[in-house]
């Protein structure tokens, strides 16, 4: 999530008058658009046509995601069955050919591999959603896999692998999973034995396994007709395996129970801190008040730490959302023992002290004003709706978040805070042979 942090007085005053204007236009249109839900040869199809650009954009889900990891499977399989055939282009056209036609009508492919599901998106124009399409479903039907492609993807995998150090910011999110997600399905780091270890035929034998309709669900926003979207699906999705994907789902990491910490040297002008808590899951009633209540801790944090004794450039709380969510908070400072007292401090104030009422509709506001910039596109739209029918259960979700938050009350923010703003766990990456306390600042 995207926090924003005004000190500029007349800045403030006009994004607030923004806010309280997109409050109100949002909160009379928080009504549940016309989506249709439908399923067409055991695929699971979501579709919003009443848009009046000439966009089309579409998400195809692949549920899953690091669950897929089990039982010692490789976890870069997944990213390759990917990206390799979105950067090789189909069988029935050379690599060439793919790159100049995709480039001719203005179409744009990428793919993600992630901890919950993957997906494959698109983004074209109207005049040309019949080619895209073919492009789009040729890639999953009948893939290639280019050999050189698939070089330059290992290369760039090694390389990434290797200079995890080099990126200090990257690094201790790296070190914060590793202690948090201890013997956790979402603790899973590629190593370049395993980069090594993939080959073309190991892939292509991946991609069978994770293109199967069960795992599938396609989600269109653009103005397109339901029967032209069922006919093309029909042609082509449609003929592939149905497969039998099973649920498994998430347990909490075991260190939610309990806070602690890591560190490790690195000659660095700076530390780089990160800690992870755990949160309610965006179906639990606490979800949302959670949400709320790390926004007002991201402010209460800049202010003090930042605007007022200027001990750090950086620090942030975040909340971090999926099947499984957790909380962060975040600093880069020279000076850790003074940041992580005052992070304390503010913490257990918040644990002990009712916020008021109109500080949680200025954060409310806030949030609801990044939500609407964030979904003014057609693609983003398409991945709010997916993402809603499969971290929640239901796309329905995905258009009742003003609702949630505006019944958020400070006994809720209270309650949030003294449950969840615990047993933190911090990772540290800085000079440890100055003095820093970690072990001071857990509760």
């Amino acid at each position: 999530m995207l926090f924003i942090n005004f000190f500029h007085p007349m800045k403030r005053l006009s994004f607030i008058f923004a806010c309280v204007v997109m409050f109100s236009v949002m909160s009379q249109a928080a009504e549940i658009p016309p989506i249709q839900d439908f399923t067409v040869d055991g695929i699971r199809v979501l579709l919003r046509n009443d848009i009046q650009n000439d966009v089309v954009s579409l998400v195809l889900f692949l549920r899953g995601g690091m669950i897929n990891y089990r039982n010692g499977v490789n976890p870069l399989l997944e990213t390759y069955a990917l990206a390799l055939p979105a950067s090789s282009g189909p069988e029935i056209m050379t690599k060439e050919q793919y790159r100049q036609k995709t480039s001719s009508m203005a179409m744009n492919i990428n793919t993600g591999a992630g901890r919950d599901y993957s997906d494959m998106t698109c983004v074209c124009v109207k005049d040309s959603w019949d080619d895209s399409w073919r492009t789009f479903s040729d890639l999953i039907v009948h893939p290639r896999y280019d050999h050189d492609e698939f070089e330059r993807i290992r290369t760039s995998t090694i390389i990434n692998i290797n200079s995890r150090r080099t990126n200090a910011d990257g690094y201790v999110g790296y070190m914060a999973d590793s202690l948090f997600f201890q013997g956790h399905l979402y603790y899973n780091p590629a190593t370049v034995e395993e980069a090594n270890a993939l080959t073309l035929d190991s892939i292509r034998a991946y991609h069978d396994y994770l293109f199967i309709k069960s795992r599938m669900l396609l989600v269109v926003v653009g103005r397109i007709s339901k029967d032209d979207l069922i006919q093309k699906i029909h042609a082509t999705l449609g003929s592939m395996a149905e497969g039998n994907y099973v649920d498994y789902g998430y347990r909490q990491p075991t260190r939610c129970g309990e806070s602690g910490y890591t560190e490790q040297y690195q000659a660095l002008p700076t530390f780089y801190i990160q800690g992870y808590f755990c949160a309610p899951k965006q179906t639990d009633f606490d979800y949302w008040a959670t949400v709320v209540a790390t926004s007002m801790l991201n402010s209460r944090l800049f202010e003090e730490i930042r605007t007022k004794r200027n001990l750090t450039y950086a620090v942030s709380s975040d909340l971090v959302d999926g099947k499984l969510c957790y909380g962060k908070v975040y600093i880069t400072t020279e000076f850790p023992d003074s940041c992580l007292e005052i992070i304390r401090q503010e913490v257990q104030y918040m644990m002990g002290h009712l916020p008021s009422q109109t500080e949680i509709n200025y954060h409310i506001n806030l949030w609801i004003a990044q939500l609407g910039m964030r979904e003014e596109t057609n693609i983003s739209q398409a991945d709010a709706i997916g993402r809603a029918e499969i971290v929640t259960g239901t796309w329905t979700n995905a258009f009742t978040i003003i609702d949630r938050l505006k019944e958020v009350l400070p006994s809720d923010i209270l309650r949030c805070s003294q449950r969840y703003f615990r047993n933190i766990n911090y990772a540290a990456l800085g000079d440890t042979t100055k003095p820093i306390h970690l072990g001071q600042y857990l509760w």
